[in-house]
């Protein structure tokens, strides 16, 4: 990520934050030389969804689910609620789909950053014939 903000490259990063660990990395890597937005998505029902793929995995067997519920349960109450960048920060539920959707966090992203709309700005120019 640094690289790509050091070549000035906007991108989106799709990763799990875990508390007391990556504020700190964000604040001091990330937030200095770039504009972040916090798009944190959560469901409810993650750990049961979880849990299903495992029993229905053929590779994954009792014992592994065993030992890896108590940690799954830890994450998935330390990982809910969206963690402090302080940035613009947006929460999505997933629970069914997804609410708000994502054309509405990108047009509240672009409100908060006075942006045009990407489709504008892919539109081609129409020039007087």
């Amino acid at each position: 990520m640094e690289l790509w903000i050091e070549a000035g490259i906007s991108f989106v990063a799709e990763q799990t934050f875990y508390p007391e660990v990556s504020e700190s990395d964000v604040a001091k890597r990330l937030s200095p030389r770039s504009t972040l937005v916090n798009v944190h998505c959560r469901s409810l029902h993650s750990f049961e969804r979880w849990e299903q793929r495992m029993r229905d995995d053929p590779l994954c067997g009792e014992m592994f689910l065993k030992k890896l519920i108590p940690i799954v349960e830890r994450l998935h109450s330390e990982l809910y609620e969206p963690l402090d960048f302080d940035c613009p920060s947006f929460v999505v539920n997933t629970d069914n789909g997804y609410q708000p959707t994502l054309e509405a966090v990108i047009a509240q992203i672009d409100d908060l950053y006075s942006r045009p709309d990407i489709h504008d700005l892919d539109r081609a120019l129409h020039l007087p014939e």
